[in-house]
């Protein structure tokens, strides 16, 4: 994993399409947050739409991945931290999401018993809940996900 050097207002990665490298980002991502002042809901929504989003890069995006291009350069994060919230642009180099549209993010149906609850399913539902200016585009071979996750105590 690649990082930048980082300041109060911006964090950049590069890191590779495996669940160990998201881990390992999500610690940077968390101490980032944490060492800029980042309100502590603020995170919390953050640390979730991250998990889901780049779940889905490694588990769909990459999912036929056989490590042929450079591992630091498979996946690109970009936070910026603004006075209403954090800017964030997910950009990696698998495959396009279908139709290349986003995800319509419908819940998968919930019965009434907690132990038949789908594992999984809820992903792009968090992701629309928690946060807005979803849009999604791919040019020249990579996939471009950008999104504001804004903070309610602002």
């Amino acid at each position: 994993m690649e990082i930048s050097a980082p300041d109060a207002e911006v964090l950049h990665l590069s890191l590779s399409p495996t669940p160990e490298a998201v881990r390992d980002a999500h610690q940077r991502i968390s101490a980032w947050m944490e060492s800029s002042g980042v309100d502590t809901d603020l995170r919390g929504n953050t640390e979730i739409v991250l998990g889901e989003a780049l779940n889905n890069v490694v588990e769909h995006a990459f999912a036929a991945w056989a490590g042929s291009l450079a591992a630091s350069d498979a996946i690109r994060l970009h936070i910026k931290r603004g006075a209403t919230g954090l800017t964030i642009c997910i950009c990696d180099r698998g495959a396009e999401m279908p139709g290349l549209m986003l995800p319509d993010g419908q819940l998968p149906a919930i019965s009434e018993a907690t132990d038949l609850l789908p594992e999984g399913g809820f992903g792009w539902f968090l992701i629309r809940e928690l946060a807005s200016g979803l849009d999604y585009y791919r040019q020249n071979g990579w996939n471009r996900l950008d999104m504001v996750i804004e903070d309610t105590a602002a």
